[in-house]
């Protein structure tokens, strides 16, 4: 992570767990090593951003990395969310509901299922 950093000057903060390691430039301890208790705490990742000077938050890959809670938590504490903001999350995030909107625009889609709970599409 330093490497690519360093390349763009952009100082990078991780939210580790207590018994993790990290090879960022500086790391902060959210909490026990069950992520209900850490990497889950909304509150405590603001808290890390906010105190470490941060100005966007990566989410990583899982955990709040589709959860529109957290995306909404940092445009609220002003911090730039890389990746969809929650309004896409919400809308993109039921198969269902991104097939109906895909239909309804130029281009087409693939056959497939249109109704999950049916027989077939």
């Amino acid at each position: 992570m330093r490497t690519i950093a360093a390349d763009r000057l952009v100082r990078v903060v991780a939210a580790i767990m207590e018994r993790g390691g990290s090879k960022a430039d500086e790391a902060h301890a959210i909490g026990p090593d069950r992520a209900s208790e850490s990497y889950l705490r909304i509150d405590k990742l603001i808290d890390v951003a906010r105190s470490s000077g941060a100005g966007a938050v990566h989410p990583g890959y899982g955990f709040l990395a589709e959860n529109p809670e957290f995306a909404e938590a940092c445009a609220k504490a002003g911090l730039t969310f890389i990746g969809p903001d929650a309004t896409a999350m919400r809308t993109m995030g039921s198969k269902t509901n991104a097939r109906e909107i895909a239909i309804a625009r130029p281009g087409g889609v693939l056959r497939g299922q249109v109704d999950p709970g049916g027989s077939g599409g």
